[in-house]
C-alpha cells in the first residue's frame, strides 16, 4: 500500500519552524509595551529624555538617541499603575501625559517625535 501523501524531513522541519514562529507571535501579542517611542521624522535624529513619575517621585529617567524613522519599544519595565510620562527633546520641547500602564493592548504610553515636536499619549492602540 502506497501512502497518498508522504512527508519529507524538510516538510517536518518547515512545519516545526512555522509552529515556533506562531508561538513566538502569540507570546509577543500577549505582552503589552510600557512605552512605544517613534521618531516619525525621516531625515532628523533626536535626543530624547523620558522621565516616568508617580506622584512627585521620579521612578525612571532614560535617554534615547533616535535615528530618523527609528522606533523603540520598552516591555515590562514598569509595574501596572498610573504614571506621569514626561518627554523632552534636547531641553527645547516638552510633553507630558497621565498614562495607565497595564497588560492590556490599550495600556502604555505612546511617545511620538516629528518636525521638532514631541507628544505623549495615553494608550498605544485606540
Amino acid at each position: 500500500m502506497t501512502p497518498k501523501h508522504s512527508r519529507s524531513r524538510a516538510d517536518s522541519v518547515d512545519e516545526q519552524a512555522a509552529t515556533q514562529q506562531t508561538d513566538t507571535n502569540r507570546h509577543l501579542l500577549s505582552r503589552s509595551e510600557d512605552l512605544h517611542i517613534r521618531n516619525l521624522d525621516a531625515s532628523r535624529s533626536y535626543e530624547l529624555t523620558i522621565t516616568v513619575r508617580t506622584g512627585n517621585e521620579s521612578v525612571v529617567t532614560a535617554q534615547y538617541q533616535l535615528s530618523p524613522g527609528e522606533r523603540v519599544s520598552e516591555f515590562e519595565q514598569l509595574t501596572p499603575g498610573a504614571y506621569t510620562i514626561v518627554a523632552e527633546l534636547g531641553n527645547e520641547r516638552r510633553s507630558a501625559a497621565q498614562c495607565e500602564i497595564n497588560d492590556s493592548l490599550s495600556g502604555g504610553a505612546l511617545i511620538e517625535i516629528g518636525n521638532g515636536a514631541v507628544a505623549v499619549t495615553n494608550g498605544l492602540y485606540r
